[in-house]
């Protein structure tokens, strides 16, 4: 049988979210989580669900929200900015309220709410945002899109095939999550007596990077740029590299070389500001970095690249950087000033260099699972496309 399509805002209403203000912000429980962009990002992260959020309101607060909490079964995701492009989704399984940065697709009688967020969660919103500075995604552009109908029960089928294979995937994130953070544990586990205390300045310059927008189109020089999506924590994906238009001055500003660390500025989820990766390989001599990223230049005669990235990722420095992080507009991000100021213990070089071939042990496991971990990413993309085309 040939499925229908119809279009999206046929089967589900679109409803946006409302400012939410300041001063009821904090609450850690309540009757409602009250989510934000962060939030979305974090349930995504780890399965999708969302049953909590950072902050919570009461019953007592609808009246000032002038809002209506969503119904349980709802897909969430990022309307405006750079979190837009991060292409998170979650689904609720109690009613919550959601932040002006974000939106929701309330399902209908006629299509399965979880067949509707496997479905948005195939789709790139980002290809569908206007192309502005900010990127934002329309409610008049998203209703229109084409979404492929088959009968209810065919509906639940694919969306438990996918669940099932995206528990699979998502076990195997959390595996990878766990085995990234013992370099920093190994850290951790160290007697730091007698090592000194230092800012993150004192052993390597910072440099920022540069903002990507329509006007480079017109420059003639051409050079690739690396973005929060290839930097990992302690691994950069070189997989896929895009390219901008440069000058030779903000080249030679922002090039990136070997034993360079980079750093992540801004990022949707807060865990993941900060995130830190050592350059080991530059696949061309004209490599530079978008603004969401810090370049960091170690101070060779002080500290190894590799011990410098294991301090980053390490638990302190993770707990730092949450701490000073700026959220704007659904994005966290941090200023060079509080990057250069974090604190830090700096061993003898005998004792970074017996550190780092410790943690060298480590790492490869590390790339075993991460290797095997974008392969079940790429079954996942593959299962989702044959799914919504009535392949399975």
């Amino acid at each position: 049988m040939r499925w229908q399509t119809v279009p999206l805002g046929d089967v589900v209403e679109l409803r946006a979210g409302v400012t939410f203000p300041p001063a009821l912000q904090g609450r850690i429980a309540g009757q409602y989580p009250f989510a934000k962009v962060g939030d979305i990002a974090e349930a995504s992260r780890t399965g999708g669900e969302m049953v909590a959020a950072r902050n919570y309101v009461e019953d007592a607060d609808l009246q000032a929200l002038r809002a209506k909490p969503l119904p349980a079964r709802s897909t969430l995701f990022a309307k405006i900015g750079e979190s837009l492009r991060l292409n998170a989704r979650a689904y609720t399984l109690v009613p919550v309220l959601i932040d002006n940065n974000a939106m929701a697709a309330v399902p209908g009688k006629q299509v399965e709410p979880r067949y509707v967020f496997r479905f948005l969660q195939s789709i790139d919103l980002g290809s569908i945002a206007s192309a502005t500075s900010v990127p934002s995604l329309r409610k008049s552009d998203l209703i229109k899109w084409p979404i492929p109908l088959p009968p209810l029960p065919e509906q639940r089928r694919i969306a438990a095939i996918l669940d099932e294979a995206d528990a699979l995937r998502s076990a195997r994130h959390a595996s990878l999550r766990l085995l990234r953070a013992v370099p920093g544990e190994v850290l951790a586990a160290r007697d730091s007596r007698g090592w000194k205390s230092v800012s993150l300045g004192d052993v390597a310059s910072l440099q920022g990077g540069l903002t990507v927008s329509a006007r480079r189109a017109t420059l003639p020089r051409r050079a690739g740029y690396l973005r929060v999506a290839n930097v990992f924590r302690g691994a950069i994906d070189l997989t896929e590299i895009k390219d901008l238009g440069v000058t030779q001055a903000e080249l030679e500003r922002t090039r990136i070389r070997l034993g360079d660390l980079l750093v992540v500025e801004g990022h949707g989820n807060l865990d993941e500001v900060g995130r830190a990766a050592l350059v080991t390989e530059l696949p061309s001599a004209d490599l530079t970095h978008q603004n969401h990223l810090f370049r960091l230049r170690p101070n060779a005669e002080r500290v190894l690249g590799r011990f410098l990235e294991l301090v980053l990722n390490s638990s302190d420095s993770r707990e730092y950087f949450r701490r000073v992080a700026n959220t704007t507009s659904g994005l966290n991000t941090l200023n060079a000033t509080s990057v250069r100021s974090l604190r830090m213990r700096l061993a003898p070089p005998a004792i970074q260099d017996e550190v780092v071939r410790e943690v060298d042990g480590v790492s490869n496991s590390i790339r075993a699972a991460e290797r095997s971990s974008a392969q079940l990413d790429e079954l996942f993309a593959s299962l989702q496309h044959r799914a919504f085309r009535g392949e399975l």
